[in-house]
Order: C-alpha cells, then sequence, then structure tokens
C-alpha cells in the first residue's frame, strides 16, 4: 500500500505557475482530477477538477507533477476538491527527498537533488552534483570529514559576516560597496549606524549574510566579546542597545571582519575566526601602521574588495576545501 498524498511545493503567494506534487493509486489519481493520466514519463495538457487547465506530468505509476496557474482563490478551490476526495494534503517539510524525488536511484541522489535546489552559493552546484559518486567511491564521510563538512555547508546556508569596529570606521560604505548600492546611511559623523543593516552579498562565489554592526564604544561590556581595558566615554541608552545586539551577532557569526580607519585602534574582539581590515587606505600618507594589517582596503575608492571578497570566501570556506575529493555530509 503506498503512502497517499498531496503536496504543494510553492508557496500559497499569488503566482504564474504552482506546482502540485500527487502521489495515489493511478485511478485515484484519475478520478480525484477527472482525467485521463498521461503516459509514464510524458506529459500533457489536461482540465483538472474541472477548474483550470494545467500541465499534468506522470513522473510514475503513481506520482503525479500538476502545474495549474498560481492564483490563490484557483489553489483553495484545487485542495477542497483533493481533499474532498479523499487525498490528504502535506507540507513539503513532512516529506522526505526520496518521495519528491522519485527519479533518483539512491538516498544519496536525492538528498542531492534537494540540497541543490536550496543551496544558496553558486560554487555549491558542481560540488553536489559530484557527491553521489564520491560517495559510492569512497563510502560515507569518517569523522576526519567532519570539520571540512561542516565548513561546505556554508555554500548551503549562507555563512554571517559581521563587520564591527568603532563609529566612523567606514562599515556602512564597506557593505554599500560589496552590495553595489546604498544600503546602509553614511555619514562622516561618528554613530550615523545606531541599528543594524545586513545584506546578502556572493563574494568570491560565496554567498554571504553581511551585518553592518552599529560602531560600539567599547565599555562595561562581557569579556568573551570584547576586552576589559577601555578609554571611551559611556554610550547612552541607544548606544547601548546597538551594542548589546552587536554583541549577540558577534558571538554567533562565522566570520568577524575588523574594521579601523587609519587614525583607529582594532576594536578589542576576540572570536574564533577574525579578518583585519584597515580602511580609507586611500587617504594613507605611507604605510606604516602600529596594527597588524591582514588588507587594506578604500571602499570609496573602490581599491582591495577582490582581494577583500577573496580573504573572506577563504576563511569561511577554504579553496582545499573545494579542491578535496573525499565525500561530504551536505545534510
Amino acid at each position: 500500500m503506498i503512502r497517499e498524498f498531496a503536496c504543494w511545493l510553492t508557496t500559497a503567494a499569488s503566482g504564474a505557475v504552482g506546482v502540485l506534487h500527487m502521489r495515489a493509486q493511478p485511478d485515484r489519481l484519475a478520478k480525484t482530477l477527472s482525467i485521463a493520466l498521461p503516459e509514464i514519463g510524458t506529459a500533457s495538457l489536461r482540465r483538472i477538477c474541472d477548474l483550470d487547465e494545467a500541465l499534468v506530468l506522470r513522473a510514475s505509476d503513481n506520482t503525479l507533477i500538476v502545474t495549474p496557474h498560481g492564483g490563490p482563490r484557483l489553489r483553495q478551490r484545487l485542495v477542497r476538491a483533493i481533499s474532498d476526495a479523499g487525498i490528504s494534503f502535506v507540507s513539503p517539510n513532512q516529506l522526505s527527498p526520496a518521495d519528491i524525488f522519485i527519479e533518483t536511484a539512491n538516498d544519496i541522489e536525492s538528498r542531492m537533488l534537494n540540497t541543490l535546489a536550496r543551496a544558496a552559493s553558486p560554487d555549491a552546484i558542481a560540488l553536489l552534483l559530484a557527491q553521489p559518486q564520491r560517495w559510492k567511491k569512497y563510502g560515507a564521510p569518517t569523522p576526519a570529514d567532519a570539520a571540512r563538512s561542516k565548513r561546505l555547508c556554508r555554500l548551503i546556508d549562507p555563512p554571517t559576516v559581521v563587520i564591527a569596529g568603532a563609529p566612523n570606521a567606514g562599515k556602512s560604505t564597506l557593505l554599500n560597496a560589496l552590495l553595489g548600492r546604498t544600503a546602509a546611511v553614511t555619514s562622516p559623523i561618528a554613530g550615523t549606524t545606531r541599528d543594524f543593516v545586513s545584506a546578502n552579498i556572493v563574494l568570491a562565489g560565496l554567498a554571504c549574510r553581511v551585518v553592518d554592526a552599529p560602531g560600539f564604544i567599547q565599555k562595561n561590556l562581557p569579556e568573551e566579546v570584547f576586552g576589559a581595558t577601555h578609554s571611551t566615554p559611556s554610550p547612552d541608552s541607544i548606544d547601548q542597545a546597538a551594542i548589546a545586539r552587536a554583541q549577540q551577532e558577534i558571538l554567533n557569526a562565522d566570520l568577524v571582519v575588523a574594521l579601523a580607519a587609519p587614525n583607529q585602534e582594532w576594536p578589542a574582539i576576540e572570536h574564533a575566526n577574525i579578518i583585519r581590515v584597515q580602511s580609507m587606505s586611500d587617504i594613507l600618507k605611507s604605510n606604516d601602521s602600529k596594527l597588524k594589517i591582514e588588507l587594506r582596503i578604500s571602499a570609496l575608492a573602490g581599491t582591495g574588495l577582490i582581494e577583500f571578497a577573496q580573504a573572506v570566501r577563504e576563511k569561511l570556506v577554504p579553496a582545499s576545501d573545494i579542491a578535496n575529493d573525499r565525500p561530504w555530509q551536505f545534510w
């Protein structure tokens, strides 16, 4: 006895086309939709439930992919008609990858296609497509593959990169330059950003959630994030709230970009994965600096941004991880 279900693979929002996945005995499918079923492996235009013209693909003996128009009222009427016929609706998260991708030969192939559909980074595609063969060649990943697999999963779900630093370090200017448009207000007045601005940006092939954290005044903050020695004035209540949020974002970040202008010290931040970048390189009179600098950039002039993107990518998903042909635990 097969499991019967119907499942919308598209959201309830209005759209041009909806995608409905159905599984039941062939006679049940035909009776429910009031259609003659297409041959297995073919698609035909049918009038379903006497409501709409839809393309009906028969993926297997008992599985249909139906693509009606995507209006919400039509969707409601189809749900009622199919439910009244005794086929229950389920949400996509109640289905296994094998339920959705019935054309696959094994669990790894179905999981691969399921992950491919939601992968955020362009560089995930070729790597995911290679996994069924790598699992066949080597078997399942070992504990030695765990750390690499965790890093590679950042290709699927965008990692969080927090740009942190003192007020007027150039954080908002950097975010806007990476994004290619204005997302954060910039001003020569220190402390202009008092709330979080974030954007999804592809950096050297890696999709990241980049956060412009409010410029913080480092005083009376927990030592797990900020150092204990500070000399700046006490922040007001609005600043305190912004700093508290900055603290939480930094604790949860996959990478922290510590940003400092030429006349500033590094923000006293402790994090397992940090890159120190000096901003406003276009106004430097020399390369002399007391700071230990990993990168110099000028977001305003656009210099050093390619190198910045590559450095962020290498910190989060090293090139050696991509080149490794061992299997990847990608779910």
